[in-house]
């Protein structure tokens, strides 16, 4: 079993000084799991992992735990064993704990992380999106560095006026406020004697 130092830090882009904490993987998910829904982060290409084959494929599979969920839920000390749904299917899920490298629960905010298990390709630094050409070579229109940006729109001119000397406003025609608020409305309960 792999123990490791961890820092423990609040992910919500607050910096706070870390608790390092001496940890298995074990023992850190089962105290996560014990302060509500948890998300284990893991890489799903690692030795023994079984979750269902369009997720097969994937360095940094992130999936929801928690002992409240309806199906069955066995931690032990080589890794997780847990009946998850997806699209609405129950999966039977194998989760070793060499493929997992991180942790956060939904309930206290906090992340623990085993930087030595994260994937190299997860940590390898991501460069700009290149430009997406077109058969011609030129990049598409509308795009800066392979995303959609914002344009400018051309003024369509002076506002026309009306009969009344009012500015003339494009778009649909503007209904007058109501003058009586409407009626509150009965409730759909009834009281049984």
């Amino acid at each position: 079993m792999r123990t490791s130092t961890l820092g423990c830090h609040n992910v919500s882009g607050m910096s706070q000084p870390p608790n390092f904490v001496r940890l298995s993987k074990f023992e850190a998910l089962n105290q996560f799991l014990d302060d509500g829904k948890t998300m284990v982060y893991l890489d799903s290409r690692a030795d023994g992992v079984d979750v269902p084959e369009s997720l097969r494929d994937n360095p940094n599979l992130r999936l929801n735990l928690s002992r409240r969920f309806p199906r069955p839920l066995l931690i032990t000390q080589d890794g997780v064993d847990a009946v998850l749904t997806f699209g609405g299917e129950p999966y039977r899920c194998v989760i070793p704990y060499a493929a997992i490298f991180g942790i956060f629960n939904h309930v206290t905010h906090k992340e623990l992380l085993w930087p030595d298990d994260i994937p190299a390709d997860l940590l390898e630094p991501q460069g700009p999106t290149p430009p997406q050409a077109r058969p011609n070579g030129r990049k598409k229109p509308g795009t800066v560095r392979g995303r959609p940006h914002l344009a400018v729109v051309p003024d369509p001119g002076p506002p026309e006026e009306t009969q009344d000397g009012q500015e003339a406003v494009p778009g649909p025609p503007q209904e007058p406020p109501p003058t009586d608020p409407p009626p509150p409305k009965k409730g759909h309960l009834r009281v049984v004697k």
